[in-house]
């Protein structure tokens, strides 16, 4: 963990291209009753890849994959990199973890947030309320308890025949 926080930054990153390798990963090593994750460390900044974010976003979405996110840009990337960490964290169901967390002396409280959280996880699962093809907005809010926070993926995308295809792999 030193060696990754270490590390400086600059130079080409195809981050979107790398998201992208790992979703594939992901469906071909895909094992029954496991929730696929994928833990960033990056500034969220992307030089050279071939695919665009909404590429990644997509394929990471299509595997079911939460994103969690670690910001190790400074506090002027919010602007630029952080709000793609944002935007795939949320967009996944995943957490964001702001550049304050990138010190040394938090990086296993990091690591201790994204154990306890998947500890503390549920997988919903309900009937679609339409069978429109597309992208569709998703947003989970508590009934009783108004304290409760939910973080779930905020859309969903649905493609008649896509579920059952991938369901007979």
């Amino acid at each position: 963990m030193n060696g990754l926080l270490a590390a400086s930054g600059g130079g080409a990153t195809p981050l979107f291209d790398s998201l992208i390798f790992s979703a594939d990963f992901i469906s071909h090593h895909r094992r029954s009753g496991v929730r696929p994750v994928v833990i960033l460390f990056s500034d969220g900044c992307d030089t050279i890849s071939l695919h665009s974010s909404g590429d990644a976003l997509r394929a990471l979405a299509t595997e079911g994959t939460l994103v969690y996110s670690v910001d190790l840009g400074g506090s002027d990337n919010q602007i630029t990199g952080g709000q793609f960490l944002q935007q795939i964290s949320n967009a996944t169901g995943g957490r964001y973890f702001s550049p304050r967390f990138s010190q040394k002396e938090d990086a296993a409280a990091v690591l201790n947030a994204v154990l306890e959280d998947l500890h503390a996880s549920y997988v919903v699962t309900y009937d679609l309320p339409s069978h429109q093809p597309g992208s569709h907005a998703l947003r989970l809010m508590p009934t009783h308890n108004l304290k409760l926070t939910f973080h779930s993926r905020n859309a969903y995308d649905y493609e008649p025949g896509l579920r059952e295809s991938k369901t007979a792999e």
